[in-house]
């Protein structure tokens, strides 16, 4: 498979864009639980809390990686798994990737979790955890099979994740790269 330096930019592009950002401030992310008190407790422990975002979380690449395998089509699937605003972050670079003729192939994946903080405020729970992500077993192919991903790219990075709970419903509400030391 050859592999070019063109790069693919745009939001949806995560995988591709989000990596390529290798500088990071020298910050440790503190890890800080901060559950509400309520009359009934949506977690029985922080690693209730963190178990369910991880899998949440773990949806949401699932997804992700379907639309890009789909070069970018049907991306409304991204809201069964992220809030509108993820969606709307992304539309855009799935709209890049198709008009490009590319399409992603292979699974994002993450590890190293730790939980930052959870609360609760009304009917949402908020849970907000870092995690190391891997896009290295992903790309980005044309119609010949050629790789469109840069060969500086960074593979392995530091996010900070939030995940969104109402009426039973766990949707990502943000996924960016963690601008503190690269804790990976």
């Amino acid at each position: 498979m050859r592999r070019s330096k063109r790069v693919l930019s745009g939001s949806a592009a995560m995988l591709v864009a989000l990596s390529l950002s290798g500088c990071f401030a020298q910050e440790t992310p503190d890890a800080t639980s901060s559950p509400s008190p309520s009359t009934t407790p949506v977690f029985a422990s922080e690693e209730e809390a963190l178990a369910a975002a991880t899998e949440a979380y773990e949806n949401y690449l699932k997804m992700s990686d379907a639309i890009l395998a789909d070069g970018g089509g049907k991306p409304e699937r991204l809201l069964e798994v992220a809030t509108s605003a993820i969606y709307e972050r992304e539309l855009e670079g799935y709209a890049q990737l198709a008009s490009a003729g590319l399409h992603g192939a292979g699974s994002s994946k993450f590890d190293s979790t730790r939980l930052q903080q959870w609360s609760s405020v009304g009917s949402t729970t908020s849970i907000a955890f870092y995690a190391c992500v891997d896009i290295g077993g992903t790309d980005f192919l044309d119609s010949e099979g050629n790789s469109h991903v840069p060969l500086d790219r960074v593979e392995r990075y530091p996010a900070e994740i939030t995940v969104e709970r109402t009426q039973d419903r766990d949707l990502v509400s943000k996924d960016s790269p963690w601008s503190g030391e690269n804790f990976c």
